[in-house]
C-alpha cells in the first residue's frame, strides 16, 4: 500500500508514540504519514521549528533541562494543534508529567525493541543524537541498558505496547504499518 488509505479517517484523541530512541517512532509516523490521512507530526521536528535550531545546536547552547521544558511546551501546542499522531523524543514521558498529560489528552504507544535492535540502530544514527554522540560501542551499549532501566517506568505508563523491532527495510516498514493502522486506527 503506497497511496493513503481513504478508509482511515481521522483520530478523535491524538495517538502519542513514545519509546527509547531508535524505538522508530519517526520511521512509523513517516510511514503512517504516507499511508494515511492523518496529521501527524514528530516531536523533534516540532522543537526545531519553536526553537529555530537543530536540538543538537540547542542542548549545546541551552543545555538538557531547558530542552526538557522547551520539549514540554512544544508537547502541549502540537496536542492543541490537533494532530492525530505524534512521534515524542525518547525522553519526552519522563519530564515535566509529560506522560500523565499524553494518557490525558489521547492514546499513549510504547514502542518496544528488544537491546540489541536498539543498540544496532543507534550506532548508525549516534552523530545526530546528542546524548549518545560521544559514545563509543560499549559505552553505548551500557548507556542503552542503564537508561532503558531509569525510563521503563514511564514507558510502561503507556496505554499499550507495539512491537517495532521489525523497521529496518521498506518491506517490513510496511508490514509494521499495516499492523499499526490495523491495531489502532
Amino acid at each position: 500500500m503506497t497511496e493513503k488509505s481513504s478508509n482511515i479517517s481521522n483520530t478523535v484523541k491524538p495517538i502519542f508514540l513514545i519509546g527509547f530512541m531508535g524505538s522508530g517512532k519517526t520511521t512509523l509516523c513517516n510511514a503512517l504519514t504516507t499511508r494515511t490521512n492523518l496529521k501527524t507530526i514528530d516531536l523533534d521536528d516540532y522543537v526545531e521549528k519553536e526553537a529555530g535550531m537543530s536540538i543538537k545546536e540547542y542542548f549545546s547552547l541551552h543545555g538538557e533541562d531547558s530542552f526538557r521544558h522547551l520539549e514540554s511546551e512544544s508537547l502541549k501546542k502540537a496536542a492543541a494543534e490537533g494532530y492525530d499522531i505524534i512521534a515524542c523524543g525518547g525522553g519526552t514521558p519522563c519530564f515535566n508529567n509529560n506522560m500523565e498529560l499524553m494518557n490525558r489528552l489521547g492514546e499513549t504507544v510504547y514502542l518496544h525493541v528488544p537491546e540489541e535492535r536498539l543498540f544496532s540502530r543507534l550506532v548508525i544514527a549516534r552523530d545526530r543524537r546528542p546524548l549518545i554522540a560521544q559514545l563509543d560501542d560499549d559505552s553505548l551499549r551500557r548507556f542503552i541498558i542503564d537508561k532503558i532501566a531509569e525510563r521503563e517506568i514511564y514507558y510502561r505508563k503507556a496505554l499499550s505496547i507495539f512491537d517495532t523491532s521489525r523497521l529496518e527495510d521498506e518491506e517490513q516498514i510496511e508490514q509494521t504499518s499495516a499492523l499499526f493502522i490495523e491495531k489502532y486506527l
